[in-house]
């Protein structure tokens, strides 16, 4: 298992803040949770295994970032779209996830009843 660790280590990614300093910060705008959450990862000097999941406004460059890491094989499983005037409520999906779908062509054949070998004389 050591070894495994060493070839892939584990990550925690964070993306959004629910407590600051021992306050409850669930109640205020998600664009005001991430300031305390990029303002922990400034002050604490936070860096691996601890990384601050990137976030933009801009739709484009969530895009770009979908296709360049999904291609990378980053395991990316999709992207997140929040609103940042929501609160985080428990129990409630408040964001919308956008998923990466791989597809690939393939030609399917399969062989019904008795498979025997013909001869021709």
């Amino acid at each position: 298992m050591a070894q495994e660790i060493r070839e892939a280590p584990a990550h925690y990614v964070a993306f959004d803040c629910l407590q600051f300093a021992g306050e409850n910060v669930m109640r205020l705008p998600y664009e005001q949770r991430r300031r305390k959450l990029e303002q922990l990862f400034a002050e604490a000097e936070l860096g691996p295994p601890w990384t601050l999941c990137p976030m933009t406004r801009d739709r484009n460059q969530a895009l770009r970032w979908m296709r360049e890491w999904a291609a990378a094989d980053a395991g990316l499983e999709g992207i997140v779209a929040k609103k940042l005037s929501e609160p985080y409520r428990p129990g409630v999906r408040g964001w919308s996830k956008i998923r990466v779908r791989a597809t690939t062509e393939a030609v399917v054949g399969a062989v019904t009843g008795p498979h025997r070998r013909t001869t021709r004389r």
